[in-house]
C-alpha cells in the first residue's frame, strides 16, 4: 500500500491520540469524516495499523511491573511453543519476545505483590528445568513513551508520556471490566463496552473520564507496525554504578530515534 500525505496525518494523530474520533482526525487533518473513515479501513486491513490500546499506570490500580530476561539451552520449536503458551496461560505475560543476545527470551509481567515475583519466577524454572540457565530481574521504577517521530519526519520529540510508580487509588470490578475492554481494542465504543459488561452507558463514560482524570489511563495510542516501512527495533541497556548524571542522560538528544526510555531496580 502507497501512502500519501493524508495517510500520513492520520497515522500520526492516532499514534499519540489513539481514541480520537473520526470526526476529530478529520478535524485535524482537514478533510470529511467519510474520507478518514475510508482510509483508516485501508490502513488496518494492510496491517499498518493492527489495533489501538490504552496507556496505562498500573501502579495505581494496585501491580508491579517486573521485566524477566531468561537464558536457556537452545529449545526445538515444539518446546519454544510450548513454553510461550506456558508464558502466556501459567504467568500472564503482558508482553513476551525474543533477543539475538544472552537472554533469548524476555517478558513483561504484573504483580499485586514482590513476593508474588518469586513464585512466577519458580514456576519458569521448574517448567524449564535444566533447560533453563540464568535469568535477570529489574523492577520498573520509570517508563517514559514516545510519540513515533521518526515517522513523521520530525528530528525530536516534543512530547511524552511518563509512567511512574504511584499511590494506589480505590477503584472496583467494574472499573476493571471496561480496562478489559479498553485493553483489546482502544477505540471500542461506550455503547460497545456497555453491551459488553452490561455496566449502564452513562456509568460507562463517566467511569472511562475518572479513570482518566486520576490518570490510571495517561492516553490512547494506534499499535503501529513499523516493519512495513523498514524499520526493526533495537533495546540498548544501559548498567550505572550512581545515578548522579541521570538527567543529563536524559536530556542527550541522541542521533537515533527513541521510542520509549525506562528506569530499573535491579
Amino acid at each position: 500500500m502507497d501512502l500519501d500525505t493524508l495517510d500520513w496525518k492520520i497515522i500520526k494523530v492516532l499514534d499519540w491520540d489513539g481514541r480520537a474520533s473520526l470526526n476529530k482526525v478529520a478535524k485535524l487533518v482537514r478533510t470529511s469524516r467519510e474520507v478518514v473513515s475510508y482510509r483508516l479501513k485501508a490502513l488496518e486491513k494492510e496491517g499498518i495499523i493492527s489495533g489501538y490500546y490504552p496507556v496505562l499506570n498500573l501502579s495505581k490500580l494496585g501491580y508491579y511491573t517486573n521485566r524477566l530476561n531468561i537464558e536457556v539451552e537452545e529449545l526445538t520449536s515444539g518446546e519454544e511453543e510450548q513454553f510461550i503458551k506456558f508464558l502466556d496461560e501459567e504467568i500472564n505475560c503482558g508482553l513476551i519476545y525474543k533477543m539475538e543476545n544472552r537472554y533469548q527470551y524476555g517478558i513483561f509481567f504484573w504483580t499485586k505483590s514482590i513476593y508474588d515475583v518469586e513464585k512466577a519466577i519458580s514456576k519458569i524454572k521448574l517448567h524449564l528445568g535444566e533447560k533453563m540457565i540464568k535469568y535477570r530481574y529489574a523492577l520498573m521504577c520509570t517508563l517514559r513513551q514516545y510519540p513515533r517521530s521518526l515517522l513523521f519526519g520530525d528530528k525530536s520529540h516534543k512530547e511524552y508520556i511518563n509512567l511512574v510508580e504511584e499511590k494506589q487509588i480505590s477503584h472496583d470490578e467494574n472499573d476493571i471490566k471496561i480496562l478489559r475492554c479498553l485493553a483489546k481494542n482502544g477505540r471500542m465504543s461506550s455503547v460497545e463496552i456497555s453491551e459488553k459488561t452490561k455496566i449502564p452507558q452513562t456509568t460507562v463514560i463517566n467511569r472511562i473520564r475518572e479513570l482518566e482524570k486520576k490518570k490510571v489511563i495517561l492516553g490512547y495510542r494506534a499499535d503501529i507496525n513499523a516493519k512495513k516501512f523498514g524499520y526493526i527495533y533495537y533495546s540498548v541497556e544501559i548498567s550505572l554504578k550512581e545515578i548522579d548524571n541521570l538527567k543529563e542522560m536524559v536530556k542527550y538528544k541522541s542521533p537515533y530515534y527513541l521510542a520509549s526510555e525506562s528506569y530499573w531496580r535491579i
